[in-house]
């Protein structure tokens, strides 16, 4: 049919094709189209909709981007241009989009639930909730009202995001992503067995969902589920880095799978192979348009003490994304590392006075009272912040430190034995600290 249809019609079979979720089918319709018909603003739109979801977010901008230039006036463009910065890891930049997109079509749906969803990457949980309500206020029964509410829920209460995310489920039985976003709230309550049916019913329909994948088998080890453990971790991971590395033989100009390849690598505290993955990730096009590209590499030159390259990637990271909390969370950190107290109190400093509402402000009040040797107050935050994410195994190791240095030696090792049951292998950066500050005080593990 594509092949004999007049330009007008190739539009419509290519919005039909991306909407069906066949975007490699609807990528070449497109750009047919556009080809006859380039001043084409829809079409523009439809093609940063295909190309972003196969995962070309740098192609998805640009397109985007042609599309606002011949209607910035349109909600769908704006729209398009916040999704692909959020494919590339830059959440400031497409809050600032998103919320253009609602000034601009208070009524769309489809923009309210963007902002729902940039706003739960930004990490402002009643931003989120309250794009998901108006959503919902506009159109109650439209599937984008149920996903952004499911955006939303993540971000929220853990308890009431479970709520949330069934009541959507009603609507979307076989929603694999609803399936995962409950199958997470899960795990946060602790609540693994129902977490593993879930991320086994997400495997089954998506085997190659990376992300379901890791959590999965975190899940699994924290559960309890395996008592081979540390084989288990170790065994995922060398998989992973197989995975990738086949990954970069087929695709070596690919920037994403050096990205995994590196993640594997630092997880196995493998760092030289780690650093060496995560430079190649950062020299490929557009991996240095890719906020990720550049924090992969500035943690693992972190670990191994490279602190000038890892000060590097972080400033390339936050130039990319420099209005969001969490890249001045990260940059607080590696300025921390490097030991660079000042300069990670101010990063610190400007999240709990500029974003006193995101959700991590807790690690950046923990950075910030370390800095100043406040450890009871570094703990309390650093409690209340696994408490909502108990999975963060660098904030657990940083915990260890903060209780060390409060003298509860017993807590210390608490908190580094949840660190490497989490991440066995790691050997990061928070947890040679703080393996270097338990025994300078003298505190050894008996286990």
């Amino acid at each position: 049919m594509a092949d004999t249809a007049p330009p007008k019609d190739l539009y419509g079979v290519a919005y039909a094709l991306c909407d069906a979720g066949q975007y490699r089918k609807a990528q070449p319709i497109i750009e047919r189209f556009l080809a006859g018909e380039p001043e084409s603003w829809n079409g523009w739109c439809v093609a940063s909709w295909a190309a972003g979801s196969i995962g070309d977010a740098s192609a998805a901008l640009e397109y985007a981007a042609r599309a606002i230039t011949l209607a910035p006036e349109k909600e769908w463009p704006v729209r398009s241009y916040a999704r692909a910065l959020l494919g590339l890891g830059r959440a400031g930049q497409a809050l600032v989009f998103a919320r253009k997109a609602v000034e601009l079509e208070p009524d769309a749906v489809l923009a309210w639930r963007c902002l729902a969803m940039t706003a739960r990457y930004f990490g402002l949980p009643h931003e989120a909730e309250s794009a998901a309500k108006s959503a919902s206020t506009i159109a109650p029964d439209n599937v984008h009202a149920t996903y952004a509410w499911a955006a939303a829920a993540e971000v929220m209460d853990p308890a009431e995001g479970i709520k949330i995310v069934l009541n959507a489920l009603e609507r979307e039985p076989n929603s694999v992503s609803l399936l995962r976003e409950l199958a997470v709230l899960y795990s946060y309550e602790r609540r693994f067995d129902d977490a593993m049916d879930l991320f086994e019913r997400v495997l089954t329909q998506q085997p190659r969902d990376q992300s379901a994948r890791s959590w999965y088998f975190g899940v699994r080890v924290m559960s309890g589920a395996e008592p081979d453990a540390l084989e288990f971790i170790r065994d995922y991971l060398e998989q992973e880095l197989r995975l990738a590395s086949l990954a970069i033989e087929h695709r070596p100009t690919d920037f994403r799978p050096y990205i995994r390849a590196a993640s594997a690598a630092r997880r196995l505290g493998r760092h030289e192979q780690a650093l060496a993955f995560a430079r190649e990730a950062s020299l490929h096009t557009p991996g240095e348009q890719y906020v990720d590209s550049w924090r992969v590499l500035a943690f693992t030159s972190c670990a191994l003490q490279q602190w000038e390259l890892a000060q590097f990637a972080i400033n390339e990271a936050f130039k990319l994304d420099p209005y969001a909390p969490y890249r001045w969370i990260e940059m607080a950190e590696v300025s921390f590392l490097a030991g660079d107290f000042e300069r990670s109190f101010g990063w610190a400093r400007r999240v709990i006075d500029e974003q006193p509402s995101c959700m991590y402000v807790l690690k950046a009040r923990a950075i910030a009272a370390h800095c100043l040797k406040d450890f009871e107050q570094a703990t309390l935050c650093l409690e209340q912040h696994l408490e909502r994410f108990p999975f963060g195994s660098c904030n657990a190791a940083h915990l260890a430190m903060c209780r060390v240095e409060n003298r509860n030696h017993q807590g210390a090792l608490e908190a580094l034995r949840t660190s490497i049951n989490w991440d066995p292998f790691c050997a990061c950066e928070w947890r040679q600290l703080a393996e270097t500050t338990m025994a300078q005080a003298g505190v050894r593990d008996e286990h």
